[in-house]
C-alpha cells in the first residue's frame, strides 16, 4: 500500500545515501568499512593476487577454489570476433562488448534457465566469451589474458598481466552502485543473465560512472611532461582533478592503493615517467 511505503521511505535506513541509491538494499556480497573493500567476508586486496575466475566463482557461491577455469565455444567466438569486425574501428571497449554480449546470447538455448546453478555456469561462459572475443588470441586463454591482448599492441610483454589480474578483481563489485540497481531491477523481472547484463552495460556507460576513467586518462596524458603545470591549469579552470574525491572512500581508496603499489614495481612493466607523473598529481 501506498502508505506502507511511505512509512518504509521515512525510517533512517531507507533515505537517499550519497552514492545515489533510492533505497539501502543489503547484500551478502560487498562490505565496504572503515576504508577496506570485502567480499564476502575477504578483503578484496588480499583476493587481488588470485585469477579473476577464481574470485568471480567465489563471488557467485560462496566457494573460494583455486584454479577455477571457464571455457568458451571457439564457435561463438569467432562469431562474436566476426560481428566486431563490422564496427567501426575507433568504437569504444564499452560498444565492443556490448555487441558480443548479444551476439554470444543468441548461441545459448538454456540462458533462460534462471536457477543458480544454471546462472553461475552462464555467467561464467559469458565472462569468458566475451572476453576471449575482445583478444586476439586462443579462446582458451584465461579472462585476463585475452583483456591483456584487446588493450595492448605487445603481448609479448606478460609483465603487465599481474596489474590488471589485480585490477579486475578489485572492480568484481562494489555494492549497490548505478550498474548494479540496473542489472538488480532487470533481474526482478526474472530476464535472463544476458539480458540483465546488457541492462547494466547501459547504466555502466555514463560519464559519471563507468565512463569516468575517461576523463582521468586525458588528463595524466597532458600532465605526462608537466604534472604541475596541468595540474595548476585544472585548478584554475575551477573544475576538480579527475580522479579524486569518491564518494564513500573519505581518504584513500583500497583498491587504488594496491593498483598505485603494483605499478610502482618496475619488473611489472609500467612506464616509469608516467608513475612518475601520477605520484606528484596525488
Amino acid at each position: 500500500d501506498v502508505d506502507e511505503v511511505e512509512s518504509l521511505a521515512g525510517r533512517d535506513t531507507a533515505r537517499r545515501t550519497d552514492i545515489g541509491a533510492v533505497e539501502r538494499i543489503r547484500t551478502r556480497i560487498t562490505l565496504i568499512d572503515d576504508g577496506h573493500l570485502y567480499y564476502r567476508g575477504r578483503d578484496a586486496v588480499e583476493l587481488s593476487s588470485r585469477t579473476l575466475e577464481s574470485v568471480a566463482h567465489f563471488v557467485w557461491t560462496g566457494e573460494l577454489v583455486d584454479g577455477t577455469q571457464y571455457v568458451a565455444d571457439p564457435v561463438v567466438v569467432q562469431r562474436c570476433r566476426d560481428a566486431l569486425g563490422l564496427m567501426a574501428p575507433d568504437c569504444r571497449s564499452i560498444d565492443r562488448i556490448r555487441i558480443a554480449v548479444d551476439i554470444a546470447s543468441t548461441y545459448r538455448p538454456m540462458r533462460f534457465d534462471t536457477g543458480s546453478t544454471s546462472v553461475v555456469r552462464e555467467a561464467g561462459q559469458l565472462l569468458v566469451t566475451v572476453a576471449a572475443a575482445l583478444g586476439r588470441g586462443s579462446s582458451e586463454h584465461s579472462i585476463a589474458e585475452s583483456v591483456w591482448e584487446a588493450i595492448t599492441s605487445d603481448e609479448s610483454d606478460p609483465n603487465g598481466l599481474v596489474v590488471l589480474q589485480a585490477a579486475l578483481v578489485l572492480m568484481a563489485d562494489h555494492g549497490l552502485a548505478a550498474s548494479t540497481l540496473g542489472v538488480r531491477v532487470a533481474a526482478s523481472t526474472r530476464a535472463n543473465l544476458y539480458s540483465i547484463v546488457s541492462a547494466g552495460l547501459g547504466c555502466i556507460d555514463g560519464p559519471l560512472h563507468g565512463s569516468a576513467a575517461d576523463p582521468v586518462h586525458r588528463f595524466l596524458t597532458t600532465a605526462v611532461d608537466d604534472p604541475i603545470g596541468a595540474l595548476a591549469t585544472q585548478l584554475r579552470s575551477g573544475e576538480r582533478v579527475p580522479g579524486f574525491g569518491h564518494v564513500i572512500y573519505t581518504d584513500r581508496d583500497p583498491r587504488a592503493e594496491e593498483l598505485l603499489r603494483l605499478l610502482r614495481d618496475p619488473a611489472l612493466g609500467a612506464d616509469p615517467v608516467v608513475v612518475a607523473a601520477a605520484d606528484v598529481i596525488i
